[in-house]
């Protein structure tokens, strides 16, 4: 299941730039970029989910 993080104004910029530290430091898998996504906006939420499920139909 998606893991969506609304970041609006930039709340979770930290939290972004931490989790890319990781994978640059290769102390992360970078195929757990995958399991979540940042989002500006709820439109921009919404179409998220609507294209992961498209691609993620059983």
């Amino acid at each position: 299941k998606p893991i969506i993080l609304l970041n609006i104004n930039g709340y979770y910029d930290p939290l972004q730039a931490l989790f890319e530290h990781l994978f640059a430091q290769n102390f992360a898998n970078p195929n757990y970029r995958k399991v979540y996504y940042f989002s500006d906006s709820v439109a921009d939420a919404f179409a998220y989910l609507d294209r992961y499920h498209m691609e993620h139909r059983a």
